[in-house]
C-alpha cells in the first residue's frame, strides 16, 4: 500500500502535532465507467521497433492481454472483436497511424463502442553480456564462473480514446523490464532464449494498466494538533487510529465546547474539521476549518479547506466509477 504525502501535514513551529497514518480509497486514475463499452486494439508496433523482429503477434497478444485484465478486475463495459483488423481494413483504417479525428465516428460505428484502448509498443531493447569471475578452491586449483544475463526493455504508449466526444482521454508510456541468466564453468555459458520474457513483460503492462483503471487504497499521513493538557485530545486521536471517526467527532466536539474561551479554540476546531473530513462529511468539515482560520489566520487552516475541495472531488469520482454497470453482452463480434 502506497503511503502519500498527507493533506493536511502541518510543521508548525510552537505547535505540538503528532500524526497517523490512514487507509484512504481513491478513484482509478483511468476511468473506464464513462464508456457505455470499450474494446482494445490498434495496438501497432513503432516503426523503430520492427527491424529487430516482426512483433505484430506480440501486438495480438497485449490487445487480448490488457482485454483479459479488464475483465478479470471486473469491468463489465469491456468488449472483444476477433474481426478488429478486417473490419478497419475495409474501411482503409487498418494502421493506426492512418486514423484522423475525422474518423473517429466512423470508428464508433465499426466497432459499435464508444471507447477505444489503443497505442504502439515503442520500445523493445534486448542487451545481454557475459560477466566472469574467478574461483579459488581449497586446494588452490582455479576456476572460471561465467555468468551469461540478458535484460528485456519494453515500452508501450497507451491511450484511451472517447469515440463519442473525439478526445484522447488518457494517455501514459507504460514499461516493464525482464531479465534471464544461465551460468557455467570454464565454458561459455548455455545461450538465453529472450523471447518468453516478451510475453510476460507485456502482461506486466497489461496488469499495470488494469491497475490504474481500478480504485485503490493507499495510505495518507494525517496530523493532528495535540495540547499535553487536555487528555481528551489523545483519546480523539486514538479513535481516529481505529477508523473510529464519528466517535473522534463526538470526543473533539467536546474538546471544542470546553476551549470556546481559551486561546487554542482555533486548534480544536481543526482536530474536529480532520474528523469530519475522514469521515466524509465535507460540509461539516469545511464549516470548522472555516471557523479555525476566523478565530487565527493560518495558512494550515487554508490548505485545509483546499483539501476539503479536493477529497470531496475525489469522493464523487470514487462513487460515480462505483456504481453498477449493467452487465454488456461481451460476445466477441
Amino acid at each position: 500500500m502506497q503511503v502519500l504525502p498527507s493533506f493536511l501535514l502541518l510543521i508548525a513551529a510552537g505547535c505540538g502535532s503528532t500524526s497517523i497514518y490512514v487507509p484512504i480509497e481513491r478513484p482509478a486514475e483511468i476511468d473506464l465507467t464513462q464508456f457505455r463499452r470499450i474494446t482494445v486494439g490498434l495496438i501497432e508496433v513503432s516503426p523503430a521497433v520492427l527491424p529487430q523482429k516482426p512483433f505484430s503477434i506480440a501486438s495480438a497478444f497485449l490487445a487480448e492481454t490488457i482485454l483479459d485484465q479488464l475483465t478479470a478486475s471486473g469491468c463489465e463495459n469491456a468488449i472483444s472483436t476477433d474481426n478488429f483488423n478486417d473490419q478497419l481494413a475495409k474501411e482503409s483504417l487498418f494502421s493506426r497511424r492512418n486514423i484522423s479525428r475525422d474518423d473517429l465516428g466512423v470508428l464508433s460505428r465499426i466497432l459499435q463502442a464508444d471507447g477505444l484502448i489503443t497505442g504502439a509498443i515503442v520500445t523493445l531493447q534486448y542487451d545481454e553480456g557475459i560477466r566472469s569471475a574467478a574461483l579459488v578452491h581449497y586446494n588452490a586449483s582455479t576456476a572460471t564462473r561465467n555468468v551469461r544475463k540478458g535484460l528485456l526493455r519494453v515500452g508501450v504508449v497507451l491511450e484511451v480514446i472517447d469515440l463519442s466526444n473525439e478526445v484522447i482521454a488518457w494517455r501514459d508510456t507504460l514499461t516493464a523490464e525482464k531479465s534471464i541468466e544461465s551460468k557455467s564453468i570454464d565454458v561459455d555459458p548455455p545461450a538465453l532464449d529472450w523471447e518468453p520474457l516478451l510475453e510476460t513483460a507485456l502482461g506486466d503492462i497489461a496488469q499495470q494498466f488494469a491497475e490504474r483503471s481500478s480504485p485503490r487504497t493507499e495510505k495518507a499521513v494525517v496530523t493532528f494538533l495535540t495540547n499535553n493538557n487536555i487528555p481528551a485530545i489523545t483519546k480523539g486521536i486514538n479513535a481516529a487510529k481505529q477508523g473510529l471517526w464519528k466517535k473522534a467527532i463526538t470526543i473533539f466536539s467536546d474538546v471544542r465546547d470546553s476551549m470556546l474561551t481559551l486561546e487554542d479554540e482555533d486548534e480544536a476546531w481543526y482536530n474536529l474539521g480532520t474528523a469530519y473530513l475522514f469521515d466524509g462529511n465535507f460540509k461539516a468539515a469545511h464549516e470548522a476549518f472555516d471557523a479555525a482560520n476566523a478565530i487565527k489566520k493560518s495558512g494550515r487552516y487554508l490548505h485545509a479547506l483546499d483539501a476539503v475541495y479536493e477529497m470531496e472531488k475525489e469522493y464523487l469520482a470514487l462513487q460515480k466509477q462505483k456504481q453498477s454497470i449493467p452487465k454488456q453482452d461481451r460476445s466477441r463480434m
